[in-house]
């Protein structure tokens, strides 16, 4: 079964109804989402269904498969709920903490946050409460790096997104490979989406990530400013060549995981020409 959100299509596993749960789960989020928004919330409700499907598919489901080996079933539904709650949650609080994405306006983000924060059950008093906690916290600091103009490479990327999603990172009970490769899923599809968002962030001269720092100190004139010159696009190329290559990896990996979904997130991802892929709202912050 096959779900199109954006300009990606996902091939749902289907194997022990997993499709029929899949497509439940998505159904109620949706009308959470939708009743949320007659309650106050004022964003498009075409954005609030957009972030249903595309955390849901391309963010929860994919990691829950490789953190459980490639094994998916209808038992792991609960966890891929909470899993969702927790991007709702991370995205509220980061456009509350630095609106660079604004998806949401401030009133909006308050009421998310309190709304999943209270879905989540979240108590600072417990250990699990203290691990979000200190896992929020972590994404909303900011992570200090030595980027120079020749010195990104995807370990610096992933370890800049990681820091970014604190929250959605594996537990400690997740197997170090499982958990190595959850990490590169997030390097290599965050580190998409931000090459391609660097360039709009260009001209108002934010570097709030790893890519967008190595832009300026590649390209940027005296004044700051970025042009659209060969230099700018000899480093678009050469840069999302490595993203690429870095995805090549990820899949041959994930395949031999198990995680096939997972893989066919990728490769569908990465299928596409440079020139003809919109990351519009395609992650989990």
């Amino acid at each position: 079964m096959q779900i199109k959100v954006g300009n990606i299509e996902y091939n749902l596993p289907d194997e022990g109804g997993m499709a029929a749960a899949i497509l439940k789960l998505i159904n109620t989020e949706e009308q959470r989402v939708l009743t949320i928004r007659k309650c106050g919330v004022k964003a498009e409700e075409y954005i609030l269904i957009h972030l249903v499907r595309m955390y849901i598919l391309r963010w929860v489901l994919p990691v829950i498969e490789i953190e459980h080996s490639g094994c998916l079933d209808v038992s792991l539904v609960p966890e891929m709920q909470k899993r969702f709650w927790l991007c709702m949650f991370g995205r509220s609080v980061d456009d509350l903490h630095d609106r660079d994405s604004a998806f949401f306006s401030v009133s909006d983000s308050i009421l998310l946050t309190a709304i999943y924060s209270s879905l989540l059950n979240f108590q600072p008093s417990t250990a699990e409460g203290k691990d979000l906690l200190k896992r929020t916290a972590k994404s909303l600091s900011p992570w200090q790096d030595e980027l120079t103009a020749a010195s990104l490479t995807m370990e610096l990327i992933g370890q800049d997104l990681c820091h970014r999603v604190a929250y959605f990172l594996s537990s400690p009970s997740v197997g170090d490979r499982a958990a190595k490769l959850v990490q590169s899923y997030i390097g290599v599809l965050l580190g998409r989406c931000d090459l391609d968002d660097c360039l709009a962030d260009g001209a108002t001269g934010l570097q709030s990530t790893a890519i967008s720092r190595s832009l300026h100190q590649s390209v940027a004139d005296p004044e700051g400013k970025i042009h659209l010159n060969s230099q700018l696009l000899e480093w678009y190329l050469s840069t999302e060549k490595m993203i690429r290559q870095e995805a090549d990896f990820l899949m041959i990996n994930l395949e031999k995981f198990g995680a096939n979904y997972a893989a066919s997130v990728v490769k569908d991802t990465f299928r596409q020409s440079p020139f003809n892929w919109m990351p519009a709202i395609n992650h989990p912050r």
